[in-house]
């Protein structure tokens, strides 16, 4: 997952914030080139919870990363923020992205694959 830290998403002056669920040791020297070009900052789950205002999942699908963001993930964060989902659409509960939707938790919403996708085509 990958953050940004900041309220316009075209400013990328601004740190960004960086959560890997399983870092290997050959992955860690790319960490370092991503935190000093791109001003990325791993932080672990509870940082990202509660500094982000843009969250952009990119990962695979897999039992680890099915339904990542559900109601329990969204309803921690502590501040209100953007989802952004460009993995795939089994990482997102689609029902509690839609509460989250609703209640404002969640301020907006990029899609370009959904946990239902076959059922609405």
């Amino acid at each position: 997952m990958q953050i940004r830290n900041d309220n316009k998403v075209k400013s990328a002056s601004k740190p960004k914030i960086s959560k890997e669920p399983q870092i290997k040791e050959k992955q860690v020297e790319d960490i370092k080139n991503i935190q000093s070009e791109y001003n990325a900052i791993p932080v672990d789950l509870k940082i990202l919870k509660e500094k982000s205002d843009i969250i952009s999942i990119h990962t695979d699908y897999n039992e680890s990363s099915h339904n990542m963001i559900n109601s329990e993930f969204i309803n921690t964060c502590s501040k209100n923020f953007i989802l952004i989902n460009t993995a795939r659409g089994l990482c997102v509960n689609g029902k509690n992205l839609v509460s989250g939707l609703k209640s404002g938790k969640i301020t907006g919403a990029c899609l370009d694959v959904f946990d239902f996708e076959e059922s609405s085509f």
